[in-house]
């Protein structure tokens, strides 16, 4: 936690609920992508494994390294986390599943396609592990049509259209499987995440402690291989992705969520296919594909849509009075307080 101590709330005001939320998850989309060609090119040659366990090892040391300077401030922190330790060990567990299903995923497809379906689906799943933003129609909406758009890149895959062309049965349902369990993992995350915020916990706080679990789960599947060949490439390659592609992106994606509800910053995390499909067109091993091509603008057009109407609902919820999105406070009796206070505000304007 922070130096004010656990029972500080986030210091979240409806003035900081804007567009730069959503820039920042957007941020994180273009970083991301770079790293998730660079990982789909190298997991070719690499075992998945091996560059998760060192990557997420550098990963760990960087968010854990302000025990250096800020000791006192740091182990504060960690004691924090013994009040909601359930939570955090849920934590690590989906972070596992999201990450884990991710590396091994774009071994067996293209990378552009895993990156569109996972984002695509997620935003379904969210409307479930968040009850409350489940009753918004309009949300619900832009939901499903993301996950069309998912399910119909998948069957061009599967027809030989993607930037890998021809895939085989069995390589297609093991990278489909890891892409919806990818999915349900990073809503689920998404939403464990908000709710931790509103426990006072920091997006650093997040980022210290939900590594361990990955990078755990990868040591033990290493240690039960017969070999591991590990080389300076491998270090410099997983620093890079450590840094660049996990450690930056990832903190703007958690500041990002202070500022969106789970749906929304899912939604706006569709955008990132088309990064990464500008970037893999470097990768020789990988084709055009106008199936990938019409998949991720459609997913991008969502996203576009979908920050804008963010920023003119947040403007309509400040001229009247009331905090933006009924999805903000993640539970179902804060949805209410908002409904009410918003007929309150109509009442007192029809008395005008």
């Amino acid at each position: 936690m922070s130096v004010e101590g656990f029972n500080r709330q986030s210091a979240i005001t409806p003035n900081d609920y804007t567009l730069f939320g959503a820039l920042l998850v957007l941020a994180y989309c273009i970083l991301s992508a770079a790293k998730e060609v660079v990982i789909g090119h190298y997991v070719q040659e690499i075992d998945p494994f091996l560059l998760v366990f060192v990557s997420f090892s550098f990963v760990i040391l960087i968010f854990n390294s302000s025990v250096l300077w800020q000791r006192k401030q740091y182990c504060a922190a960690w004691r924090g986390y013994r009040k909601s330790l359930p939570s955090f060990v849920h934590l690590n567990v989906e972070t596992m599943l999201a990450w884990g299903c991710f590396f091994w995923a774009v071994r067996f497809l293209e990378p552009a396609v895993v990156s569109a379906v996972t984002v695509g689906l997620s935003p379904l799943f969210a409307q479930h592990f968040a009850p409350c933003e489940s009753g918004n129609a309009t949300l619900a909406r832009k939901a499903l049509a993301s996950a069309a758009i998912s399910l119909f890149l998948l069957v061009a895959t599967l027809a030989g259209f993607s930037a890998v062309g021809h895939v085989s049965p069995r390589d297609f349902a093991i990278g489909s499987i890891l892409c919806v369990v990818g999915a349900a993992a990073i809503a689920q995350v998404t939403s464990r995440a908000r709710k931790l915020y509103e426990k006072g916990y920091t997006a650093l706080d997040l980022m210290r402690a939900r590594f361990f679990g990955l990078v755990g789960g990868a040591g033990i599947a290493l240690a039960v291989q017969e070999s591991v060949a590990i080389d300076m490439e491998l270090f410099a390659v997983a620093l890079l992705i450590a840094v660049f592609g996990i450690a930056v992106p990832i903190y703007s994606l958690q500041r990002g969520l202070e500022r969106c509800n789970s749906t929304i910053t899912l939604l706006i995390i569709a955008s990132a296919p088309g990064f990464t499909w500008l970037f893999q067109l470097a990768d020789p091993r990988l084709e055009y594909s106008l199936a990938t091509s019409f998949a991720i603008i459609a997913l991008f057009l969502v996203a576009i849509w979908c920050i804008f109407e963010e920023e003119s609902t947040t403007h309509a919820s400040h001229l009247i009075g009331v905090e933006p999105r009924v999805g903000r406070r993640g539970s179902l009796a804060a949805c209410q307080s908002h409904i009410q206070r918003l007929i309150n505000a109509v009442r007192s304007f029809r008395r005008l």
